[in-house]
């Protein structure tokens, strides 16, 4: 556990987190959302590099596990794609939900997020635990390199996942769309 100034889930003072079930209604929430990610994937990363400059091994590690775990989960939970909220969906959308989770291969979009599957992903995208433990061999520059690695672990993690779940929506929304279109035409032919 994080000492509380380092856990970015500790929410400040009047910040609003949605817990409301559904999917965002527009482009113009679509993208709010993804904005409010990015910064959660910034925060995450910086205090991720700020545990990695401690010169204890192993504690990185198990920070970066528990930072991306509560920020995938995060993430997930905002853009209406966690697991609870998928459920909540009514049976169209929630197929077309795990129709685009499937056929995008995502790793973690509308999943409950294990620490083995964070293992899982960090070794995935060539995230070299031993890389970091042999840099903090050299004081001082290896903790900086440590860090880096850390964060841009961190980052990309993070980025890549806000990617995913924006292409999960995006083709829930573009299927939406052909289908009014399908219903429209029968309509009217």
């Amino acid at each position: 556990m994080l000492p509380v100034d380092l856990d970015p889930d500790v929410a400040k003072e009047g910040t609003v987190i949605d817990v409301s079930p559904g999917l965002p209604a527009s482009a113009r929430d679509v993208d709010g959302i993804a904005r409010r990610c990015r910064g959660i994937v910034r925060t995450r990363a910086v205090a991720s590099a700020t545990v990695a400059l401690v010169p204890i091994p192993g504690l990185d590690l198990v920070a970066d596990v528990a930072l991306l775990a509560r920020m995938i989960e995060r993430i997930n939970c905002e853009f209406g794609l966690s697991p609870q909220k998928i459920e909540l969906l009514d049976s169209s959308t929630r197929m077309l939900v795990y129709r685009s989770i499937t056929g995008f291969g995502t790793s973690m979009v509308g999943k409950a997020v294990t620490r083995a599957l964070v293992i899982q992903v960090l070794q995935r995208v060539g995230v070299r635990i031993a890389s970091r433990n042999v840099a903090r061999l050299v004081p001082l520059a290896g903790q900086a390199i440590s860090a880096t690695l850390s964060f841009t672990a961190v980052r990309y993690v993070g980025e890549r996942h806000v990617r995913d779940c924006l292409r999960v929506l995006d083709s829930v929304a573009a299927e939406r769309k052909r289908r009014r279109g399908r219903v429209a035409a029968r309509a009217h032919g």
